[in-house]
C-alpha cells in the first residue's frame, strides 16, 4: 500500500444542466472518487455554455447539491465575452478556456478574438487554456475529404493531422507572448509544439491521459468510439510525449472526461461522432501504471503530475495538491501500487459505462480516498453523498 496526495483532475467535463443525460456531478463524482480523485476543475462547454456572469453562478448553484468532488470552474472566453471575464473572475472562475476550431455547441476564436481574450486574461492575471487547432485548415480539409465521399478514420486523422494542432500552438503562443497572457496549452498532442511550448516563458503545456496510453492504431481498431480532436497519433509521436512528461515540457496530466450517451458514438461516419471518452475513473492508475510502472517516472514525478503541479497552477496549492499540517485539506489517496487488475465495465461508475480500454491491464490500484478527512471511497463502494463536495 501506498499513500499519496490525491489526485486533481484539472479538466472534465461533467456536463450537468442541459446536458445531464449524457453526465452529471454526482455520476462523475461518483466515478472521481473511485479513481483517486477528490477534487475537478469542470470546462464550460456547457448547456449553456458557462461563458457569462449569470450563466457561472447558475452553474454553482446547480451543481451544488450534486457534488461528490470538490470543485472549481473554468470559464468560457468566446468571440463578444470580454466584459463578462472580469465579473466570471470574481465568482470564482481560475481560467478561461477558448476554442481556436469550431465545436458544436461552443464558438470559437479567431485570431482578432483571441487576442481580445488573451489581453482582458492578462490583466486580470489569470490563465487562458486553448484547445488548439487551426479552424481553416480543419474545415478546408474536411470538405475536401466529404466530397470525396470519406467517412473513415484515417480522413479524420489527414484532416486533422500533427501540423493543424502545430499551427494554432505556434499562433497562441505569438499572442500570448505579446498579450502577456498565462497561457496554457490544453491536450497537448503533438512532438512537433514541443520545443516552443519549452522555450515560451509563461507557457504551460498539458497532457491528457487517452492521447498518452491509445494512438492511431488503437483508433482504426476502436473507429467512431475512439475519436478525439485532435485525433490519436502514432506510436512515435506518443513515446515523444512520454519523454516530455518525464523531461517537464508538460507539466500535468489530466483526464478530459467526456461521458457520452453511446448512441453520440454508435454512428456509421466519422464526421458523426461526438470527441472524447469518459476517462475520469482511470487516469491516474493508468498514469501509474504507464509512467512509473513501464518507463520508470519517479513516485515524486507522479505525484507532480497527477496533483501537485495543477494546484499551484490553478491557485488552490497547498489546500490541495499537499499534505502539510494546517493548511492542507485532509485528503489522501491509497493505492496498492504493484496490484495488476483488468478494467472491467461493471467497475465503472460514469452514467455511461464505456470506454475503448475495456480490457486493458493496468498495474496499481486505488483502494480508499479520503476527501477533506472523510472516506469518499473504500473497497470498492462510492461512499461519498450527493452534496458534500464544496466548491473552491
Amino acid at each position: 500500500m501506498t499513500e499519496l496526495v490525491p489526485f486533481f483532475d484539472a479538466h472534465v467535463h461533467f456536463a450537468d444542466e442541459g446536458l445531464s443525460h449524457w453526465e452529471d456531478f454526482t455520476t462523475g463524482g461518483r466515478a472521481a472518487v473511485a479513481g483517486g480523485v477528490t477534487t475537478v476543475m469542470d470546462m464550460p462547454l456547457n448547456d449553456p455554455m458557462t461563458v457569462t456572469a449569470e450563466s457561472f453562478r447558475t452553474r454553482l448553484g446547480v451543481i451544488g447539491p450534486k457534488a461528490i468532488t470538490d470543485h472549481l470552474l473554468w470559464a468560457g472566453a468566446i468571440p463578444g465575452n470580454v466584459s463578462e471575464m472580469e465579473p466570471m473572475k470574481r465568482l470564482g472562475a481560475r481560467a478561461f478556456k477558448v476554442f481556436m476550431v469550431d465545436v458544436p455547441g461552443y464558438d470559437y476564436c479567431d485570431t482578432a478574438a483571441l487576442f481580445d481574450a488573451m489581453t482582458e486574461a492578462a490583466r486580470l492575471g489569470i490563465p487562458l487554456g486553448v484547445h488548439p487547432e487551426s479552424n481553416d485548415l480543419v474545415q478546408a480539409r474536411t470538405r475536401q475529404m466529404q466530397a470525396e465521399g470519406r467517412v473513415d478514420v484515417d480522413a479524420h486523422l489527414w484532416a486533422r493531422d500533427e501540423f493543424v494542432e502545430y499551427e494554432a500552438i505556434h499562433r497562441a503562443i505569438a499572442v500570448a507572448r505579446e498579450t502577456g497572457c498565462r497561457l496554457h496549452v490544453l491536450h497537448v498532442n503533438t512532438p512537433m509544439a514541443l520545443a516552443e511550448i519549452a522555450q515560451a516563458p509563461g507557457v504551460v503545456g498539458e497532457a491528457q491521459i487517452g492521447f498518452l496510453t491509445m494512438d492511431e492504431d488503437d483508433y482504426r481498431q476502436h473507429g467512431t468510439w475512439a475519436r478525439f480532436s485532435p485525433p490519436l497519433r502514432p506510436r512515435t509521436s506518443v513515446e515523444r510525449l512520454w519523454d516530455a512528461l518525464a523531461n517537464g515540457t508538460l507539466e500535468y496530466v489530466i483526464s478530459d472526461h467526456s461521458g457520452y450517451p453511446p448512441e453520440m458514438k454508435e454512428v456509421d461516419s466519422i464526421w458523426d461522432a461526438a470527441d472524447g471518452v469518459p476517462a475520469v475513473q482511470t487516469c491516474y492508475p493508468m498514469l501509474l501504471s504507464e509512467g512509473v510502472h513501464r518507463r520508470g517516472i519517479s513516485l515524486e514525478r507522479f505525484v507532480t503530475l497527477s496533483s501537485s503541479q495543477a494546484a499551484r497552477l490553478y491557485g488552490i496549492y497547498p489546500r490541495k495538491g499537499a499534505l502539510l499540517p494546517s493548511v492542507s485539506d485532509a485528503d489522501v489517496t491509497i493505492m496498492d501500487i504493484d496490484q495488476t487488475w483488468s478494467l472491467d465495465l461493471s467497475m465503472l461508475e460514469y452514467l455511461h459505462p464505456w470506454t475503448p480500454q475495456a480490457g486493458a491491464e493496468i498495474k496499481g490500484r486505488v483502494v480508499a480516498t479520503v476527501r477533506r478527512g472523510e472516506l469518499a471511497f473504500a473497497d470498492g463502494e462510492v461512499l461519498a453523498q450527493p452534496g458534500s463536495g464544496r466548491p473552491l
